[in-house]
């Protein structure tokens, strides 16, 4: 193989490396539980999977609420700035309690499938009364025989 073909291959390699790079995203959480009618606060950053840096290929992350049934309650789009961004989302009360899943992720990320998203599970309780928190219940969800 000659010099021209060699660098033409170095070139290609190269090239399809960088297509491939990929993004991951991380979130922080100001409580590991909630309760209906909290405010969920969060801190996001997204980091380039190759350079092991903050990202300024995304401009974008999109967060997702998702109920224990699997469709999505809430749905937030923040901002990024140089790979950073911060949030708040209000859980309403009309919600029924049980384990949902955050879900961070940007539009680059979404080229490689919902596995690569950020995911993480937090109970959200009905509202307590009295003070009386050892009796953290989720809601039950009947279903009415007609």
């Amino acid at each position: 193989m000659n010099k021209k073909n060699l660098l033409t291959v170095m070139l290609l390699l190269a090239s399809s490396t960088c297509l491939r790079a990929g993004e991951k995203a991380y979130l922080h959480l100001d409580n590991s539980a909630y309760f209906l009618g909290d405010t969920l606060r969060l801190s996001a950053y997204v980091m380039d999977t190759d350079t092991k840096r903050l990202t300024d290929k995304s401009k974008v992350l999109y967060v997702d609420v998702v109920a224990p049934e699997g469709y999505v309650v809430e749905k937030r789009i923040y901002p990024l700035v140089n790979g950073r961004c911060a949030g708040d989302i209000y859980l309403r009360p009309l919600l029924l309690s049980g384990l949902y899943e955050i879900r961070a992720y940007t539009r680059y990320m979404q080229n490689e499938g919902q596995t690569n998203y950020y995911s993480q599970v937090v109970p959200l309780y009905e509202q307590v009364k009295n003070g009386q928190y050892q009796t953290l219940v989720f809601q039950s969800c009947a279903m009415s025989k007609k």
